[in-house]
C-alpha cells in the first residue's frame, strides 16, 4: 500500500494499522479452540502427549468440523518472534507463516516446538502465503514490488520485481502458474507462469485497487475490488478476458477475503464496520446474502468454509467466529452486475535469487480460558487478548486442527477438533522418528482364501504401512492386485484407510451386494495427507456371509 493511493477513509485507517503496527511481545495470557459432534465446544482436561491426535478428528470433519457448547474451553498458542500474518499447513502437519513486518518466513515445527526464521534480505513485509507440490512457499510483497517463491531445501529467494503491492495469492495446481491481486495504479490481476517466466496482466479498471483472489473449479478467477464508491466482489474469465463486477449495496464495505469453492457460491468477508459481514453471492441469481456479525465493529478478516459452516477471524475484536447460515437470516440483495473486456498486458521478467541462513528459536506455549457468545446462528469466541488481532487462517485436515495467526501477540493458535469424551490439549510433542525411504509399489497384503465371517462387520485383516515422505510428480496412485500395473483388485467387503485411528478413505467392493471386483483410485490429495506417515489398512466385512480379499498393493502410475 503505497502512500496516496488509498482512496477511502476506511481503508486508509486499516493500512495504516498494518504499515505502522508496533507489536508487543509482552507474555499475555493466551489460548486454543476445540470442536465437537453436536455442534458445540468441548474441554475438559489436559491428556497425555499420546492422546493429541482424535480418533474421530474424520467423523468430525465430514459433520462440518462444529465446535461444542460448553463452557470453560481453552485455546493453545505457540508465541513466535514475529507478528505473523498469514499461514499454511504443510503435509507434515508443521505450520509455515509469513510476517508483516521483519521481512520474514517462518516454520514452526509441531514434533520440536522450535521456530525457523527465514529473513527476506531486502525491505518489505509479506502478506500472501501459499505452497507448492514440491513444497516451496510462494509469497507477495507489500511495499517491495515483488512476487517470490522461498525453497526450503536450500534456505533460498527467488524474486520477479513486479512494480506495487501485491495481495491475495493462489496457485493454480493445473497448470503450476501463479496468481496475485496487486493494489495500487498497475493492473489488478496478474498471472505468473514460473517455468516462462511469463506475466499476464489484467487491468481490472474503472474497478481497481484488488486484495484478494481465489480459483473457481470452472478456472474463474475471483477477486475483491476497493475503490472508493465502487467495491465490490469480481470475477475474471483468463480465456475471453471478459470481467464482471457486483458492486456492493453498502458504500465503502471494503470486500477483503474471497473463497470460490463452487462455481455458484462465492463467500466473502467486509472488513469495514458499517458492513461488519460474511457475505456470500449467489451466481445463479445475483443474490447477494449478508450475514453482519453481532460484535460491531469486529473486522472480519479471513474466513474458511468447512462442511456448512463459515469460520473467520475478527480482526479488532480479538475473536474467532463461526457462522451457520442456516440458522440464521440474511439481509438479501438483489445485484446488477457490471460486464466489460478486461485490458490484457504480457511481459517476460527474468528472477533474481539469494540465500538466506535460518535462525531458529524455541516457541513459547500457553493457555488460557476463551469466552464464548452465541447469537442467532454465529458463535464467537473471545481470545484471551482483546488486542490480539487474528489474521489467517488455515485447516489441517489431517489432524482437523484449524490454525489462525495473531498479529499485534506474536501468537499462532490452533483450534481442536476433539471427541466430546476426551479433550487434548495440543502441545509440540508429535515426534516424527526417522523412517528409511520408502519407494512405490507399497505391499499392503497377500492372497486372503474366502471363508464364513466370525461376525457381522468383522475386521478381519490389519495392516501398518509406512507411506514415502515424497510422492511422485504427477501421476496416480491405485490399489492393485499386481506390483508392477492397474489391475481389478477385490475385498469382500470393504477396505479403510485410517490414521491414528482416523478413517480418512473407504471403498465398498460391495455396494450391489455382491463382491465386485475394481480400480480404486487414492485421491492425490489424500496421498499429499498422508505422505510421510504411518498408515492402517483394514479390509472389514459390511453385509455378513463371507469375507476374503485378492493380493492388495498400493502403486503409482504416471
Amino acid at each position: 500500500m503505497r502512500s496516496g493511493k488509498l482512496g477511502i477513509v476506511v481503508v486508509t485507517v486499516f493500512a495504516l494499522a498494518f504499515l505502522g503496527l508496533t507489536l508487543s511481545s509482552a507474555q499475555e495470557p493466551v489460548v486454543p479452540v476445540q470442536f465437537s459432534e453436536d455442534g458445540s465446544i468441548v474441554v475438559e482436561t489436559q491428556k497425555e502427549a499420546s492422546q493429541i491426535d482424535s480418533d474421530r478428528t474424520q467423523a468430525l470433519l465430514d459433520r462440518g468440523l462444529p465446535i461444542a457448547d460448553t463452557d470453560g474451553m481453552t485455546v493453545t498458542e505457540y508465541v513466535v518472534p514475529v507478528s505473523p500474518i498469514n499461514l499454511l499447513v504443510s503435509q507434515g502437519g508443521d505450520v509455515w507463516f509469513c510476517s508483516f513486518g521483519n521481512s520474514a518466513i517462518g516454520k514452526l515445527e509441531i514434533a520440536t516446538g522450535q521456530v525457523l526464521l527465514y529473513i527476506r534480505p531486502s525491505a518489505g513485509d509479506f502478506w500472501g502465503l501459499k505452497q507448492d507440490s514440491e513444497g516451496n512457499l510462494w509469497y507477495t510483497t507489500v511495499n517491495a514490488d515483488a512476487v517470490g517463491r522461498f525453497e526450503p531445501s536450500t534456505n533460498t529467494f527467488v524474486e520477479w520485481a513486479i512494480p506495487e503491492t501485491h495481495f491475495g495469492l493462489e496457485l493454480d495446481p493445473a497448470t503450476g502458474d501463479v496468481w496475485f491481486a496487486t493494489h495500487g495504479e498497475a493492473p489488478g490481476i496478474h498471472r505468473l507462469s514460473p517455468a516462462s517466466n511469463h506475466v499476464t496482466a489484467w487491468s481490472t479498471r474503472p474497478y481497481a485497487d484488488t486484495y484478494d483472489l481465489d480459483i473457481a473449479p470452472d478456472g474463474d478467477v475471483w477477486f475483491t475490488v476497493q475503490p472508493a464508491g465502487k467495491q465490490g466482489l469480481g470475477r475474471l474469465d483468463p480465456t475471453t478476458d471478459q470481467i464482471t463486477i457486483w458492486v456492493m449495496p453498502i458504500f465503502n464495505s471494503c470486500p477483503f477475503r474471497v473463497i470460490a469453492e463452487t462455481d455458484n457460491s462465492i463467500w466473502f468477508t467486509e472488513f469495514a464496520a458499517v458492513a461488519n459481514s460474511i457475505a456470500q453471492l449467489v451466481l445463479s441469481t445475483n443474490t447477494l446474502n449478508e450475514f453482519r456479525v453481532p460484535t460491531p465493529g469486529s473486522n472480519p478478516w479471513s474466513l474458511l468454509r468447512v462442511g456448512d459452516k463459515i469460520w473467520f477471524t475478527e480482526y479488532a475484536a480479538g475473536s474467532i467466529g463461526r457462522l451457520d447460515p442456516a440458522l440464521t437470516s440474511p439481509t438479501i440483495t438483489v445485484l446488477s452486475p457490471v460486464t466489460f473486456a478486461g485490458t490484457r498486458t504480457e511481459n517476460v521478467i527474468v528472477p533474481s535469487s539469494y540465500v538466506v541462513a535460518a535462525g531458529t528459536t524455541p516457541s513459547i506455549i500457553v493457555t488460557a480460558p476463551v469466552t464464548k457468545t452465541e447469537t442467532a446462528g454465529f458463535t464467537e469466541f473471545a481470545l484471551s487478548s482483546a488486542h490480539s488481532k487474528p489474521l489467517g487462517m488455515a485447516l489441517d485436515p489431517v489432524h482437523g486442527y484449524l490454525w489462525f495467526t495473531e498479529s499485534a501477540t506474536h501468537r499462532i493458535g490452533r483450534l481442536v477438533v476433539a471427541d466430546p469424551m476426551s479433550y487434548t490439549v495440543l502441545l509440540p510433542l508429535i515426534v516424527h522418528n526417522y523412517v528409511p525411504p520408502v519407494t512405490f509399489p507399497l505391499h499392503i497384503g497377500d492372497t486372503i482364501p474366502m471363508r464364513p465371517v466370525a461376525y457381522q462387520g468383522e475386521v478381519f485383516y490389519t495392516q501398518s504401512v509406512q507411506f514415502p515422505h515424497e510422492l511422485p510428480v504427477g501421476g496416480h496412485f491405485y490399489f492393485s492386485s499386481e506390483p508392477d500395473g492397474v489391475a481389478e483388485a477385490l475385498v469382500d467387503d470393504a477396505l479403510v484407510v485410517l490414521v491414528d485411528g482416523v478413517e480418512v478413505f473407504t471403498y465398498d467392493f460391495s455396494t450391489s451386494g455382491i463382491p465386485v471386483p475394481a480400480i480404486v483410485e487414492l485421491p492425490r490429495a489424500t496421498m499429499e495427507q498422508l505422505a510421510g506417515r504411518t498408515v492402517t489398512i483394514e479390509y472389514r466385512d459390511v453385509y455378513g456371509e463371507v469375507v476374503g480379499a485378492s493380493s492388495m498393493w498400493l502403486i503409482w502410475t504416471p
